[in-house]
């Protein structure tokens, strides 16, 4: 987009995930940057699940 976001662009967000809409997102990871990532040459490799997760996740996880 060639500019910086502006407050208001990160209110949206915020006021998204402040509501009951977003009772069920847990854990995620948003980018508000109008897609200056995407142009950087350079990203870091995607971050995988660590193999035994499952094994850590405690007495509550139903595997999904």
């Amino acid at each position: 987009m060639g500019r910086y976001a502006e407050a208001a662009e990160f209110a949206h967000l915020m006021l998204f995930l402040a509501g009951d809409k977003a009772g069920f997102i847990t854990g995620a990871y948003y980018q508000i940057d109008g897609g200056a990532a995407r142009r950087l040459p350079d990203r870091p490799p995607r971050v995988e699940r660590c193999p035994d997760a499952r094994s850590r996740a405690g007495p509550f996880h139903d595997g999904v």
